[in-house]
């Protein structure tokens, strides 16, 4: 079975940035830890996970349509570092030098683009491994589709169920119910976790 890994490029840019010192920098004064967290995860990716093909997803700084339905989305967010943003461009530029292919699509969330593109490989019969630290996309995970947590471990069907005793199709309604303040949407009002997972129960 051919294999397919989409890496949300969001997702790992911003862990790599966190998690290295920003006195990372060229002679110039232009800082690179994100690049360079984020070139060193992308070699041990292809080195550790052998994908026949590979694909990275970025948001676009429009809104997206889940600002037009909802325009507190995302308002609660703090502004990304300057530090962060000057390094996108150049981060890219490495992806597109390893002919990978970028993917970003106006009016879309890289989510949007993961989501279409697992959906239509595990058709096709491939192997996916979606690369991210977001939980939204457990809704997607499969016998074919995984998503494979930077930290390491792998959310699967069987890891869901014996997280939370839910099935991938039920995530979308445990979401629902209990909001994401992370992205100022909010949930059933009174409803926690552990309400949400006794009423989908």
């Amino acid at each position: 079975m051919p294999k397919l890994m989409l890496i949300d490029g969001n997702s790992l840019t911003y862990r790599a940035f966190h998690a290295l010192p920003t006195d990372l920098a060229t002679a110039s004064g232009q800082v690179t830890n994100a690049v360079y967290g984020f070139t060193a995860m992308l070699l041990n990716l292809v080195r550790d996970h052998q994908p026949d093909l590979i694909g990275v997803t970025f948001d676009r700084p429009e809104p997206t349509f889940r600002h037009k339905r909802y325009p507190q989305y995302k308002a609660t967010r703090q502004e990304t570092p300057e530090d962060l943003i000057s390094q996108l461009e150049p981060l890219k530029e490495i992806v597109r030098a390893f002919r990978v292919p970028l993917i970003e699509l106006p009016g879309y969330e890289a989510d949007d683009v993961l989501a279409t593109l697992a959906k239509k490989a595990e058709k096709e019969g491939y192997e996916v491994r979606i690369l991210t630290a977001d939980r939204d996309l457990y809704q997607l995970v499969s016998d074919r589709v995984a998503v494979l947590h930077p930290e390491g471990h792998l959310i699967t069907p069987e890891w869901l169920w014996e997280k939370y005793g839910l099935r991938p199709e039920q995530w979308v309604d445990f979401r629902a119910l209990v909001g994401d303040p992370s992205d100022n949407l909010p949930g059933v009002k009174g409803i926690g976790e552990k309400t949400a997972l006794k009423l989908l129960k």
